[in-house]
């Protein structure tokens, strides 16, 4: 599962991550799930794989590309309801495409 890599390597850099299983498809109920994991913590970044899917490799799990986007623009709106909206919110997705010379692929 891709999830299980991102927070392997985050806290191998000594970061403080707080895992969201969103089972909420609406911004209400990820906003609800956001202030559970959150608590009293202050939150510096986020990162979001409602994007990726699930599995490995290439086109294992893909989600949707409307389904993904619709969920990442819930999760936007989430944020700033939860309170974090401060915090830098970085989208991994899958099958993305270059918009010129200046944007590498990562």
């Amino acid at each position: 599962m891709w999830a299980t890599g991102v927070v392997r390597m985050l806290v191998g850099r000594g970061v403080d991550v707080r895992v969201v299983e969103s089972v909420a498809a609406d911004r209400a109920g990820m906003a609800d799930e956001l202030r559970v994991a959150v608590g009293d913590a202050s939150v510096t970044g986020v990162v979001s794989l409602l994007a990726v899917g699930e599995g490995e490799g290439a086109g294992a799990g893909a989600v949707d590309g409307e389904a993904g986007l619709l969920r990442t623009a819930a999760l936007v709106q989430a944020l700033g309801d939860a309170g974090v909206g401060a915090a830098p919110l970085w989208v991994a997705t899958r099958g993305a495409v270059s918009v010129g010379r200046s944007d590498g692929v990562v």
